[in-house]
């Protein structure tokens, strides 16, 4: 997990031209993975990691556009890796099927999915 957030800041370190200092770029990555974890996806950290931009001095057009970029490289990164997408909706289809044999009364998330088949 370490390394992904380290990967996440060289990435927003990159996209803004390196007007970021290190430790903006932690900051701004901390607090876009805290909101994603408490908001409900509609909201979600997207949405509000450009306010975390913009407040470490980035214009808001320039904010929105970093963050739209990373958004745009995760998509493109699930895209080059069939697997990945593959496992993915395995995964999800074998827990919503637990579910409906064990008739339990929730949706399945893809945190759902992860945890279940941890099990």
């Amino acid at each position: 997990m370490v390394l992904r957030d380290v990967g996440y800041m060289i990435r927003i370190k990159i996209l803004s031209e390196q007007q970021l200092t290190w430790k903006q770029s932690f900051r701004i990555i901390m607090l876009w993975e805290f909101t994603s974890a408490v908001t409900p996806s509609a909201i979600g950290g997207t949405s509000l990691a450009v306010l975390y931009v913009n407040k470490e001095g980035i214009p808001v057009g320039r904010s929105t556009a970093i963050v739209m970029a990373t958004s745009f490289l995760d998509e493109l990164f699930l895209m080059q890796n069939p697997e990945v997408l593959g496992w993915l909706k395995i995964s999800c289809i074998s827990v919503w099927w637990g579910m409906l044999s064990n008739s339990y009364g929730h949706v399945c998330l893809p945190m759902d999915c992860f945890t279940i088949l941890e099990d």
